[in-house]
């Protein structure tokens, strides 16, 4: 059901929720799904999440869904000034699909099962190493690290803050998120000399920036207790 309103703490609409196991074949699970959670942290470097999907009609094994496939999902939820809020992840931002499990079993051909998915940059980064000097600012180092297709290679929108001075860096053969997370502790912002950086990912994109920058940002909205 649409609303324009927001109701309650957790409230959306599901606009679109496929599951693909290659790229021409998929399955519109969008009425099977009985909940949907999306974990974002600004201690985490990725997007993370599980489904739990009613099964009646033995998809497990007709599809089959075997933990390898894409996830196609656009929420949507509203905003305070009563505009609908997006929440996409289509096209070339698929979640991967990267554990199945049984979580209720309900009878012989009905069941309840959990899938568990993740952004495809974390899987990437899992594929490859990077093995390369570096003389430039953090900042450019890492704007690299998440765009050029022999790493992570992202489409997705960079917030990325500009840190202060030339670095000479080697990357010794890590994963590039690896190479980021130790990167943290030397960066320091050009324009508030901040040294509080983090490295995370939410529905907007992906943040490489100081948690004072964090701090700039206009409320989202107000809440009172009643």
């Amino acid at each position: 059901m649409a609303f324009s309103e927001l109701q309650y703490a957790g409230q959306f609409e599901i606009e679109e929720l496929k599951l693909f196991s290659s790229p021409k074949v998929f399955i519109d699970i969008k009425e099977l799904t009985m909940e949907v959670n999306i974990y974002e942290n600004i201690f985490k470097n990725t997007l993370t999440g599980n489904i739990f999907l009613a099964d009646t009609e033995n998809l497990i094994s007709n599809l089959p869904i075997i933990g390898q496939e894409t996830l196609s999902l656009k929420i949507k939820t509203p905003n305070f000034d009563e505009k609908g809020t997006n929440f996409d992840f289509r096209e070339e931002h698929k979640f991967n699909i990267f554990k199945i499990s049984l979580s209720t079993e309900l009878s012989h051909s009905s069941n309840i099962y959990k899938l568990e998915f993740a952004s495809p940059e974390i899987l990437q980064n899992l594929r490859v190493r990077v093995s390369k000097s570096y003389t430039q600012t953090i900042s450019d180092i890492v704007d690299d690290l998440l765009t050029n297709t022999k790493y992570i290679g992202t489409t997705k929108e960079l917030h990325i803050e500009p840190t202060r001075g030339i670095r000479k860096y080697v990357c010794p053969n890590n994963h590039p998120y690896t190479v980021i997370q130790n990167l943290l502790k030397e960066s320091i912002s050009n324009e508030i000399s901040s040294p509080h950086y983090l490295f995370f990912e939410n529905s907007r994109g992906i943040h490489f920036r100081s948690l004072q920058d964090l701090y700039k940002q206009p409320s989202s909205g107000n809440y009172h207790s009643s």
